[in-house]
């Protein structure tokens, strides 16, 4: 038995059966099916070498109603699957069947890294693709630096203090957090990164996805 059947999907053999697995899904498994078929897509788009930008200008859907697909937290309709699916050269029924390999290491020179020199952050992404959330270790630099204006997420995330001291100002209180701590900062709150310290430190964050599938369940 596949693990589609197992979670009590019938296995489609085609585009409209793929499609009623999406709008017909029950609803104890329903958290967990947006996040199988968005870590999909994700990979997928990946693959095609498009941004999340450029597959909205393709298919007329929003930045932000698409990235709330691939986080699985929206299911997409049977239209809207369509056109994603078109740009990314591949059928529903395929999509849903077909086994996405992920990396299984990721070598220090493979990761993308990205450099903000006037907050001095320093931002190593990892990314499995479709079979584990993607995360990030932070560097700050000392000097007071702070991080880029406020941020708010429609998930929870952790972050996680490898090295250093990491001040987390969260709805305006701030915390300083030493390495070994962990804090987790919940959907929509606001927050800051600061480093004021005399020496660097490095984060870790992840987002707590397996929290929005419960809450979403």
């Amino acid at each position: 038995m596949s693990m589609y059947e197992m979670r009590g999907y019938a296995m489609p053999d085609t585009e409209s059966a793929a499609c009623a697995a999406v709008s017909e899904s029950d609803s104890c498994n329903e958290g967990e099916f947006r996040l199988m078929l968005g870590r999909k897509l994700k990979e997928l788009r990946k693959r095609k070498l498009l941004t999340i930008t450029q597959l909205s200008l393709y298919t007329g859907l929003s930045v932000g109603y698409l990235s709330n697909v691939e986080r699985g937290q929206t299911s997409p309709t049977v239209d809207n699957l369509r056109k994603i699916c078109d740009e990314l050269d591949v059928s529903p029924a395929e999509l849903i069947t077909q086994k996405i390999e992920g990396k299984s290491i990721i070598r220090s020179t493979d990761a993308q890294i990205i450099v903000r020199p006037e907050s001095g952050m320093t931002i190593t992404q990892y990314d499995f693709g479709a079979i584990a959330e993607p995360y990030s270790v932070i560097r700050l630099e000392a000097g007071d630096f702070e991080a880029d204006p406020e941020a708010m997420h429609p998930f929870p995330e952790v972050c996680h203090v490898l090295s250093g001291e990491l001040t987390l100002r969260i709805e305006g209180e701030e915390f300083k957090l030493v390495p070994g701590d962990a804090m987790l900062i919940r959907a929509n709150q606001h927050h800051v990164m600061l480093n004021c310290s005399d020496a660097p430190c490095e984060s870790l964050w992840y987002q707590t996805m397996r929290y929005v599938v419960t809450s979403l369940a």
